[in-house]
């Protein structure tokens, strides 16, 4: 699994910040590693009026294995590491969700693959 972090001009993350970024968000991961195939984390300071209040958002881009799109969660917290970690719960929770609709027949067929159609007309 790769990551990689585009982070906005306002926030400073130094490299020993960026490690433990990673570890934390691979091992949270840890179980879906062999099906994400690359998670770029967008870190942003929206610091609208200087109300610090939920002012940092994380959007978490993750290529899926044998997935059409890709799949997009965003949070906005206090502080950076909170929001990924948010974010990282509702991709956790996107991704035991896509693992449930693979595992059933009848729902695999509603999911729209790469090169596939649903009907032919």
């Amino acid at each position: 699994m790769k990551i990689q972090f585009n982070i906005n001009k306002t926030i400073a993350i130094n490299e020993k910040d960026q490690f433990y970024l990673k570890s934390l968000i691979s091992g949270n991961l840890e179980n879906y590693d062999t099906d994400i195939l690359e998670i770029k984390v967008h870190l942003s300071d929206e610091n609208v009026k200087n109300i610090p209040l939920n002012s940092m958002k994380c959007s978490l881009n993750t290529e899926v294995k044998d997935e059409a799109f890709p799949l997009i969660v965003s949070c906005k917290a206090e502080n950076f590491v909170l929001a990924i970690l948010m974010a990282l719960n509702k991709l956790r929770f996107s991704l035991d969700g896509m693992s449930t609709k693979l595992k059933n027949p009848i729902i695999n067929f509603m999911i729209p693959k790469k090169n596939k159609c649903l009907a032919l007309i």
